[in-house]
């Protein structure tokens, strides 16, 4: 008896290299899929690369010369991992990843060493985007290493890291609070925008996107826009007193305007 094909419409041949590659070739309600699945048969990278392919999400090949940087950027653009990144994450990823692409594309990564990485670091405006850079290019060869098997030096990895001179944010006192308090009285944008940060601990991007609709009842639901988690969170008395000032047509809770 034939067994029976798991993954339908998916074939599997060797490419010019003899390496073997997967193809999904396969019409779902008149849509036509054609695409290349990542990683081993039947492995988790192939299992989820399959289910976003035939639910309509076209899993894209890279059009830049395989084995350049521009290569490897497109393909992790293209990822199941990235494509699983909040929004807000994936935007500022991307860009970060596009600088990389423009400036050092057309290289091939195998050929990247780390006193090339050093002087693309020194391009970047300032210790802490330098060694972001660093941790990108670092993060591009895990997945060179993941996704096509590439078994070099990870250049990234051993190019020096800059100094940062920082000892972290001053954490306010509770005299500090209440200084802040008395030059911002009740009804001001800027006491609003202290009792949401101290009431609801919520991190600066999540704060600026809140609106009415995040007040349900005596509670203040959101999900965190860099891990997708929900909070629910009682509005204490404070926060509740700033709010009741909102002007009625006023959706934002932090309003570009006065």
């Amino acid at each position: 008896m034939k067994r029976r094909n798991p993954f339908p419409g998916v074939t599997t041949k060797p490419d010019r290299h003899g390496k073997l590659r997967h193809r999904l070739r396969r019409t779902i309600g008149g849509r036509k899929v054609d695409a290349y699945l990542p990683g081993g048969y039947g492995s988790t990278e192939f299992r989820a690369a399959y289910e976003v392919a035939i639910q309509g999400v076209q899993v894209t090949s890279p059009r830049s010369k395989a084995g350049t940087v521009a290569f490897l950027i497109e393909a992790e653009l293209s990822s199941i991992a990235f494509q699983g990144l909040a929004a807000r994450t994936k935007t500022s990823k991307r860009g970060r990843l596009d600088w990389i692409r423009l400036a050092v594309g057309e290289a091939r990564y195998d050929a990247l060493l780390p006193h090339h990485i050093e002087r693309l670091m020194q391009k970047k405006g300032g210790p802490a985007a330098a060694n972001r850079l660093r941790k990108d290019i670092s993060q591009l060869f895990r997945f060179a290493a993941k996704r096509y098997g590439f078994r070099g030096q990870n250049p990234a990895s051993l190019a020096e890291t800059f100094k940062t001179k920082s000892d972290g944010f001053h954490t306010w006192t509770d005299d500090e609070v209440a200084i802040f308090r008395t030059k911002f009285l009740s009804g001001h944008k800027a006491r609003l925008a202290l009792e949401i940060f101290l009431c609801t601990g919520a991190a600066r991007q999540d704060a600026a996107g809140l609106t009415r609709a995040n007040i349900r009842g005596a509670r203040l639901h959101h999900r965190r826009g860099k891990t997708g988690q929900e909070v629910d969170l009682p509005i204490l008395p404070e926060l509740a007193r700033e709010l009741s000032q909102l002007g009625p047509a006023q959706m934002m809770l932090l309003s570009q305007g006065e």
